[in-house]
């Protein structure tokens, strides 16, 4: 294949890669699921007799991404010790580029009689990655371990206030009722980030809905988070009937072999990359040799994201990029030793700079070179060289890549950013948006600190990147989650290039 056509296969099945496909599925399961009672603040004694119990339940819902059933999803709750536990289930079949995809995630909770959450497990598998997490809460702090790539890590997450998953807080904000006009703010882990957040629930009223082919009269509510919106509509008696979320997946109240029926798979699976790409209103002529580009940003609020600063200046609406001057930079030595980057150094359970292979290899790649921009350089075209570009569904996880040895954009970054921190170099995964010859596709790079942030492309073997890569946010999954609000929103139009 050509490589042009090859780069443009590899840019388009980044649109959304995994770190998106979850924002629209296993975050839409987190957070935006349940019925709930707004106007009941948390830790209310539930409004049951002594030894009085919620009744088991079971729901089925198919899921559909643009009016196409590509899966389903299975939710139980049932008395268990004294307590709850609560179960739900995805399967998902997509295809990515022409490569066919299945995607499996479970997530069980359980809790004390008061749903209050005490532990949970949430576990993911495609065709080419797997992950578990679990989950003990102790009073206002979440005790985590992490399964991934074959190593087990640990991290605490800490909040105001004791915390919740939506699976477990539904059931208990449903015995209290519904009211309209009711919100309130709640702290959620998201087991599929490793990240705690606040969510802002809101009964909107009631309205009339159709589902399966008959109307039903049922409350809307609507949840904020990280700047997403998603809408639910539930029944009076607190069975949810229907959900949108971002990025155009919607799920639908269905009988169990209903939701089980009618899903498109391999070959036949949906595409869901091409309705991603942001169309311009003109060509630009060899990206590469390009100094400056300005464009206009539509459909978005820039001001949401991290588009200001270094090579990005923006004014209203109109943002400009001008190209790194390497030249202009001060030699810096590895390892960098500067205590405000000290974060960009760090190992996280998603890019393992202190493995022992991760830091073997780093040491390999640069041998006794010292000069920051030579050892970013290195790193980046042996990641360039030795990485096999082809469409993958997986978290972007340093040592899965490293023993795959293939991947789209999010593993080039993940890998690179692990080497990098591992040499002695601050380095940060940045995802935006890149030109690729037909429009704009959502894309993952990387910046490294070499006397100055400086982009860096391992996709593309650019350093720096040329300024067609527009940097909306840097930051992990919690932080890259955000992009799910702009795709299907934003539009650009080019007026200057030179």
């Amino acid at each position: 294949m050509e490589e042009g056509n090859l780069l443009r296969k590899i840019l388009a099945w980044a649109t959304i890669g995994f770190w998106l496909v979850m924002v629209g599925l296993m975050i839409h399961r987190e957070n935006f699921s349940s019925p709930f009672s707004p106007y009941i603040e948390l830790g209310t004694a539930l409004s049951l007799e002594p030894g009085e119990t919620l009744e088991a339940e079971e729901a089925w819902m198919g899921i559909y991404f643009q009016g196409n059933k590509v899966g389903w999803l299975h939710h139980t709750c049932e008395p268990e010790n004294g307590g709850y536990v609560v179960r739900e289930e995805t399967l998902t079949h997509l295809k990515m580029m022409d490569t066919p995809q299945k995607i499996w995630v479970a997530t069980t909770c359980r809790t004390d009689e008061a749903f209050a959450l005490t532990s949970f497990s949430f576990q993911m598998r495609s065709d080419v990655v797997s992950m578990e997490v679990l989950g003990e809460v102790e009073g206002q702090s979440v005790h985590l371990e992490i399964d991934s790539a074959g190593k087990r890590q640990e991290k605490v997450l800490h909040l105001r206030r004791a915390p919740y998953l939506f699976l477990n807080l539904r059931p208990f904000l449903v015995s209290h009722g519904l009211e309209a006009g009711k919100s309130f703010r709640v702290p959620v882990v998201l087991p599929s980030t490793l990240s705690n957040a606040d969510a802002v629930l809101t009964v909107e009223g009631e309205e009339e809905i159709r589902v399966n082919g008959g109307s039903q009269q049922a409350f809307r509510i609507r949840v904020s988070y990280a700047g997403m919106e998603a809408t639910s509509w539930y029944d009076r008696e607190g069975r949810v009937l229907k959900e949108v979320s971002p990025m155009g997946l919607t799920m639908v109240r269905e009988e169990a072999a209903e939701a089980r029926r009618g899903m498109k798979k391999g070959d036949d699976a949906v595409d869901i990359t091409t309705s991603t790409m942001v169309s311009v209103n003109k060509r630009l002529p060899e990206p590469k040799r390009l100094r400056t580009l300005r464009i206009l940003l539509e459909g978005i609020d820039p001001a949401d994201f991290e588009m200001k600063g270094g090579r990005q200046s923006l004014q209203g609406a109109t943002l400009e990029v001008v190209k790194e001057d390497m030249a202009s930079l001060p030699e810096v030595g590895i390892p960098v030793r500067n205590q405000a980057l000290a974060d960009y150094m760090k190992a996280t359970a998603f890019l393992q700079s202190d493995d022992q292979r991760i830091q073997g290899l780093a040491r390999e790649i640069v041998g006794q070179e010292k000069d920051a921009a030579v050892v970013a350089r290195r790193l980046m075209e042996w990641v360039y060289e030795n990485l096999e570009k082809r469409p993958t569904v997986s978290l972007p996880n340093a040592l899965d890549v490293l023993d795959d040895r293939a991947g789209d954009c999010n593993e080039h970054a993940a890998l690179m950013g692990a080497l990098a921190r591992a040499a002695g170099l601050p380095a940060r995964i940045v995802v935006g948006v890149v030109y690729t010859g037909e429009g704009f596709f959502y894309h993952a790079w990387n910046e490294v600190w070499v006397g100055g942030w400086i982009s860096l492309d391992p996709v593309m073997a650019q350093f720096p990147a040329d300024v067609t890569h527009i940097k909306f946010i840097d930051g992990g999954l919690e932080e890259q989650m955000r992009m799910a609000q702009v795709i299907g929103r934003l539009s650009m139009e080019i007026l200057e290039y030179r």
